[in-house]
């Protein structure tokens, strides 16, 4: 079972204590945010609230938006074991077909 959660530690700890496996982190912050300053910002509280929860015992996933300049960058947070770009897959899809927005994700996220 797994819960979306603001990367902090205080409902990590919460999740824990709730034998709770997965904790799942937005990346709707880093996508929407305002300059790349303010995104590596977003990136480098999702890396500490992945290590955070790692340290607990939780997995760790991504979920939410991307846009095409965050995938490399979500893809080297360490202890993030999965990530689903919901929103930016569907998009992909529309004009690629499936296998050519996996494709071009995979890409991107290198």
């Amino acid at each position: 079972m797994g819960v979306l959660v603001e990367a902090e530690a205080a409902p990590l700890k919460e999740l824990s204590r709730a034998h709770v496996q997965w904790a799942y982190f937005s990346t709707e912050p880093a996508a929407l945010a305002s300059g790349i300053e303010a995104a590596q910002t977003e990136v480098l509280r999702l890396s500490s609230a992945a290590l955070a929860a790692h340290r607990l015992g939780l997995r760790v996933a991504l979920l939410g938006p991307t846009g095409r300049q965050l995938p490399s960058a979500l893809a080297r947070i360490e202890h993030v074991e999965e990530i689903y770009p919901a929103p930016d897959l569907w998009g992909l899809a529309l004009r690629l077909g499936w296998e050519g927005a996996l494709s071009e994700y995979q890409r991107l996220m290198r």
